[in-house]
């Protein structure tokens, strides 16, 4: 199976005004760097590659030189570098799929040309900002020579790559796009009600990252695409104004690195080796579809990993410190468990 380690390279707005990029980016606090160069410390540590969509169109308001510097610092360190387009940087709206067909066409051509100026390539992969894309975002892909896109995200309402639906997991081939969703797992399983969450070190603990992983794996899943940010490893406070590192989930992505090398039947591959190898080859069962615009490319395609209610409510205290909602959970769990101990004890003791 293959993993996908990406890396959403962005600042962003907060109330109106963009964000320091060095924070954002590098995770810049002192003289340590949080951010990118930490991700790339981590992955090299493990001799493991990743894919860095990088938002290239805040080069209108941070200066050409800054992109191009996080661009060729990125492939300097021999990681893959390609497109994250978050249009509101260039244009009026903040998601591609608000965008005619015509138009997106031009946004990721600009995109694509921006990427080549900055890095000497062009990009063969792209990811919509906020995963908002829809099929027109993958014909404009398909006119600009971008064989891959990674902007599905199941049941995460910006994204519009809903009707046809989708495979949950699986790879699909649209226009000649193929698209490799984020992974999402099941955190909770009511009757016919399913939340999902995507892999993503920042919401995610290092016992479910493991256990959805090998799920996947033992159901015969393709791929695993593990999403960061280049943020991921800072704590901000509300108005973005301070930040600091997060040590805990620094540790839990390199413990989680550590276990990838190690784990038999997992190869941790980049967008750009998948263009390379074609991953249409015999690993990938072609599979008609009832709509003809696209095909499904594995027999696994619909399985969700659920790690289970177990693993949610451990998170729940692995991350207290992380929000307000995971304190009042763990607090209420601990007292329920407090009274079941009581009333359990009593009933004994009667």
């Amino acid at each position: 199976m293959y993993v996908l380690i990406t890396v959403d390279t962005e600042s962003s707005i907060c109330q109106g005004k963009p964000l320091p990029y060095e924070q954002m980016v590098y995770g810049r606090i002192g003289k340590e760097c949080y951010g990118i160069p930490k991700i790339i410390s981590i992955c090299g540590q493990y001799g493991l590659g990743a894919t860095f969509f990088v938002s290239v169109f805040e080069a209108q308001h941070y200066g050409r030189e800054l992109i191009k510097k996080v661009c060729l610092d990125i492939a300097e360190a021999g990681h893959d570098l390609q497109l994250h387009t978050h249009p509101i940087w260039i244009d009026s709206d903040w998601l591609m799929w608000q965008y005619p067909l015509e138009r997106q066409i031009g946004l990721i051509k600009i995109g694509k040309e921006m990427v080549y100026q900055f890095s000497g390539e062009y990009p063969i992969a792209h990811r919509a900002g906020g995963f908002g894309a829809d099929f027109n975002t993958l014909k404009a892909l398909a006119a600009n020579s971008i064989p891959i896109d990674s902007s599905f995200f199941f049941g995460y309402p910006c994204c519009r790559l809903t009707s046809p639906p989708l495979s949950k997991n699986g790879i699909s081939l649209i226009d000649g796009v193929l698209e490799i969703p984020s992974t999402v797992y099941t955190e909770i399983k009511l009757a016919s009600f399913k939340r999902y969450r995507n892999l993503d070190p920042y919401t995610t603990s290092l016992p479910e990252m493991i256990r959805v992983v090998k799920q996947a794996k033992e159901r015969g899943l393709k791929t695993v695409v593990v999403l960061l940010h280049s943020f991921t490893f800072l704590k901000m406070n509300k108005d973005r104004t301070r930040f600091e590192p997060d040590r805990a989930d620094i540790k839990k992505f390199d413990r989680f690195c550590a276990w990838l090398k190690e784990e038999p039947g997992i190869e941790v591959v980049t967008m750009k080796q998948i263009a390379e190898c074609g991953i249409q080859n015999s690993e990938f069962r072609i599979q008609s579809s009832e709509h003809s615009a696209f095909r499904i490319l594995h027999s696994a395609f619909d399985f969700v990993p659920h790690p289970g209610i177990f693993y949610t409510l451990l998170r729940f205290f692995a991350h207290f410190r992380k929000s307000r909602k995971n304190r009042l959970v763990a607090i209420f769990i601990g007292m329920a468990g407090m009274m079941l101990f009581i009333i359990v004890g009593w009933l004994i003791g009667h």
